[in-house]
């Protein structure tokens, strides 16, 4: 008997062990402290129990969820809570044991069932009813869900199973209990890995894909009103909830071959792999604020539909961020959307598809762009409410262009710029709200591309310059070889310039 800790996880529940504290908890109290850490994540708990002695044992262990797409619940096998002394309680839970997973979703009801296996557990609770501690720890979780069958997108009935397995697991975790409910968790692993084997049942056709990832660590903390209802998917960005958390990752490589659900023969098969990962979450005030970034990130296909033995790409830096609030406001609210591709790569096949002469230079490219500002939303986003015919979602007030920047083939664009949008003017630019404000550009290595292009045959001599004519136009020679500026500037009145030259 290894002693577990069921927590928030639909597929492995939270592990917990700890330091034990003077006062007292008892095996009640962690008991109740358990459906606290559920409710966070939205899940009912429920279950019968029974003490006899030092311990309490849950039996009849059921989670729940029900939302407006799917309701899902979880009949888990008991689990012990044994009072050691010292405000220390014990979690028991079966080495080996099965569950089952129900879902309905659009009136289907799917049962699938779990085998779950642990080794090398322990796990403690321990502290005051109001904050409890969970230090947890185990050398191997595996868990396989199997045995079951879905309609695919197209109608087809398919059948599979999914295992899940992690090794070094360990961690702790706390949660206090007043008015206010406050949730941290700290938790790493050594390597963790998910295989996934879908089968046709009326015909012929297999998918298997299969994830694994090195080591890795989780942060977060979460703040709520202990009488939140974790159902309402508006009210989890209401005032007084906030959360973050942060995850570190590194060698992730995803794999996956299919074949014979359309025609005979091999569909595709690909491969994605990143050598280190981290991503952050933030959420307060209604507004989430998400960002992520890689490194070393190679991806490759194959597909009769391709026409190339294989595609492939590697990105050197990758990233991407953005923050949205969530509900509707009296006052505009921030919002930014970044991302970054650096170092970009693809395979000579994919250049000579255009460029069998190789005369474009195949440098790793650079491809990026920030922005931010002010926005409102017109419609409850959270509830899927849509906007009337001829209405729009949204009112966007102002757009900094922090970054662009676009390296490839030989030319690069640099730009940085800021508009305020004028919603009283949809007249000046046909439909959209006038923009005023001005951007500056730096364009280097325009005409050594154009260049390039005629070699190519891709572009006409005559067509050309036509190009350079509008350069001309828009653009002034700057330092350096083959470099031109450019700064554009629209008035409040509607007009535009161009260096300061009027174009409209």
């Amino acid at each position: 008997m290894g002693r577990f800790v069921l927590g928030s996880s639909v597929c492995a529940a939270a592990l917990v062990a700890g330091l034990a504290p003077a006062s007292a908890l008892t095996p009640e109290e962690a008991w109740t402290a358990i459906q606290t850490l559920n409710k966070i994540s939205g899940y009912e708990t429920s279950g019968t129990a029974t003490r006899v002695g030092d311990t309490l044992t849950i039996s009849d262990l059921t989670y729940s969820q029900t939302q407006e797409e799917f309701e899902l619940s979880l009949d888990l096998a008991d689990v012990t809570l044994t009072d050691l002394g010292g405000g220390v309680v014990g979690v028991g839970y079966p080495e080996t044991s099965e569950m089952v997973v129900n879902l309905v979703i659009e009136d289907e009801e799917v049962s699938i069932p779990v085998q779950l296996s642990m080794s090398g557990l322990n796990a403690e609770m321990a502290g005051e009813p109001e904050s409890v501690e969970y230090v947890y720890a185990l050398d191997t979780m595996a868990m396989t869900f199997s045995d079951f069958e879905r309609f695919a997108d197209e109608g087809e009935p398919v059948k599979g199973v999914v295992s899940l397995s992690m090794d070094g697991f360990s961690g702790t975790s706390t949660i206090g209990t007043t008015d206010i409910i406050d949730f941290s968790s700290a938790v790493k692993w050594a390597e963790a890995a998910m295989v996934m084997n879908i089968e046709g049942i009326e015909e012929p056709g297999n998918l298997v894909m299969s994830l694994g990832v090195g080591a890795g660590a989780y942060e977060g903390d979460t703040r709520m009103p202990a009488d939140l209802d974790t159902s309402d998917p508006t009210a989890m960005f209401a005032p007084g909830v906030s959360g973050s958390a942060t995850m570190t990752y590194e060698d992730l490589v995803v794999a996956f071959n299919g074949s014979g659900f359309e025609g005979d023969g091999p569909n595709a098969v690909g491969s994605y792999s990143l050598d280190a990962g981290r991503l952050v979450a933030d959420v307060a005030d209604g507004v989430v604020s998400m960002e992520s970034t890689g490194t070393n990130l190679a991806m490759s296909m194959q597909s009769p539909d391709i026409p190339l033995p294989s595609i492939s790409a590697f990105i050197a830096e990758s990233g991407m961020a953005f923050t949205f609030p969530m509900l509707m406001s009296e006052d505009p609210q921030d919002y930014k959307l970044a991302f970054a591709y650096r170092g970009l790569t693809v395979e000579d096949s994919i250049w000579d598809l255009f460029d069998p002469q190789g005369i474009l230079p195949r440098d790793p490219a650079t491809i990026s762009l920030d922005l931010s500002g002010k926005m409102e939303w017109l419609i409850d986003i959270l509830s899927g409410a849509e906007p009337e015919a001829g209405e729009i979602p949204a009112l966007i007030y102002d757009v900094a262009i922090n970054d662009l920047t676009i390296d490839l083939a030989g030319a690069s664009v640099e730009g940085a710029g800021a508009f305020e949008l004028n919603h009283d003017d949809y007249l000046s630019f046909d439909g959209i709200p006038a923009p005023i404000g001005d951007a500056s550009f730096v364009i280097t290595g325009a005409n050594g591309l154009l260049d390039n292009l005629v070699e190519m045959g891709l572009m006409p001599e005559e067509q050309v310059l036509g190009v350079r004519m509008m350069m001309g136009i828009f653009a002034t020679p700057g330092e350096g070889e083959d470099v031109l500026t450019s700064t554009i500037e629209t008035t409040a009145e509607g007009q535009v310039f161009a260096n300061g030259q009027r174009l409209k």
